[in-house]
Parts: C-alpha cells; structure tokens; sequence
C-alpha cells in the first residue's frame, strides 16, 4: 500500500504550531506582574490580631502601606484607619485626634524616617550612626584596659562595667563614631533579642567629656545603632525602643511591632 503524504498541508500544520509555540511564550513571559500589597510583617499581624480580638467599636490608625492588608484583620466592629500627616503629628509631635483611639508603630518605620518628618511638616535635623553587629560585653579598670582598648577600633561600641579601684561602679556603653578618635560614654544602651528589650543606663554623668544623651540600640545578631537623644524624646522613641515596663501607653507588643492607646 502505498501512503502519499499532503506536503502542503504538513507545511500549513508545522507553521501553525511553531506560531502556537512562539505566542504562548510571549504571553507567558510578559504576563503582568501582581501589584498587589506586600505581606504584613509577622509581627504586624499578631499586633493587629490580638488588637481586634481584645477590642470592639475602636479606631486604629496604621501606616498608609499597611493599610490595605490592615483592613481584612478587622472584627468586633473596629475599623482601621489611614492618614500619613496624622501618623506622623502622633510619632514626632505626641499629638492625639479624638477619632483615633490606638496608633499601630514597628521598627520598620526607621527606613521611612525621612518621608516621615515631611509629613509632620518638620525638618529632619539628625542621623543615625550604625555599627557593626559584633560588639564588646567586659569590664573596665585601671588594670584592664580591654575594653577601651576594643572600642579604639574604629567605628566600634562595647558596653562595660566600670570598676575603680576593684570596686564596681556600674556599667557604661562606650562607642567610637565613625571618623572620630574619641571614645565616648552614651546614656544607655538596649539590648533587644526578638523578644524582649534590657534597658542599661550608663553609670555616667551628664556632664562627662563627650558624653552622648541617646541610646545605643543592639538587635542582637542583626544591627547596632546609635538612637539620638532627638529621636529618643519624640512618641516613637519612647514607645518603639524602650523596654514594655518603661514606656507609659503600650496597649501590648509584638516583637518589632507594638499597639498604643491614645485615649
């Protein structure tokens, strides 16, 4: 039997599927990307959660970013709200508005410190001055000089118990800021592990040579950072970077992440 093949229409076939072919990889590689919201940050999502579950007929005011996920954590009748001048009048101004009964803050917020102070109409005067994640935890005596010895290095921070004459006198952070050759005492220092906040003041006065009036803030195995005293007496410094026990509206906090009532 002999079998005769249609040579045009194999031709019209093969030209078919190779056009198939090339217009499902166009489709499929410039299909349009989502422009959907990012996720919530975890620690976010407990904050709003335990919010909404432990209140009813309340107003919480978050981040405009966080506002579109924000609104499908809502029950019990509460409604999340959005204003970006608000938001930052509250953090930089410590000022309240009677519709807002809770204000939601994170850490995060310190990569938006700039766009921040635009939208409480002020003008961002400071800087925060990071350090590498290694540090130094020894004493300080006049026999012992390791520990200003470390913080000799360049752009280092230690934090040390001060001893005079074999007698401790208490702890004192010390740092040496980049491009500087002194090494100064800051007021305090706190250590934060992911879950809870140590608070330690140094055991200086005020008036000490070069003494620095931040807070020297260590995410343990993350980052180290000078907070300035600037940052630290405004709402946000005070709520966001003090242990729970030592700020005064913390409704309750999640990690990096933390609820406070305003009226």
């Amino acid at each position: 039997m002999i079998i005769r093949f249609n040579i045009k229409l194999l031709l019209w076939i093969s030209f078919l599927v190779v056009v198939t072919v090339i217009v499902s990889y166009f489709l499929l590689t410039n299909k349009p990307s989502s422009t959907g919201p990012s996720p919530l940050p975890s620690n976010v999502v407990y904050a709003l959660e335990y919010f909404n579950a432990a209140n009813s007929n309340s107003t919480i005011l978050v981040p405009s970013e966080y506002y579109t996920q924000a609104s499908l954590y809502s029950i019990n009748n509460n409604k999340v709200i959005e204003n970006d001048s608000e938001y930052a009048n509250i953090l930089l101004k410590n000022e309240s508005y009677p519709n807002v009964n809770f204000v939601l803050i994170d850490m995060n917020t310190l990569n938006s410190l700039s766009e921040l102070y635009v939208d409480a109409g002020l003008n961002l005067n400071y800087s925060i001055t990071t350090f590498p994640t290694t540090y130094s935890i020894t004493n300080l005596s006049s026999g012992d000089r390791n520990c200003i010895d470390y913080v000799n290095k360049t752009d280092m921070f230690a934090q040390c118990s001060l001893f005079v004459f074999g007698k401790r006198l208490g702890p004192v952070a010390l740092v040496t800021f980049p491009g500087s050759s002194t090494v100064d005492p800051v007021n305090a220092s706190v250590f934060y592990n992911g879950t809870a906040m140590n608070y330690i003041r140094s055991a200086v006065l005020s008036n000490s040579t070069n003494f620095r009036p931040g807070v020297m803030f260590v995410y343990v195995n993350l980052v180290t950072m000078y907070l300035p005293e600037e940052l630290m007496n405004t709402f946000y410094g005070k709520e966001m970077f003090l242990p729970l026990g030592m700020a005064k509206n913390i409704f309750d906090g999640f990690g990096e992440a933390r609820t406070i009532k305003l009226n």
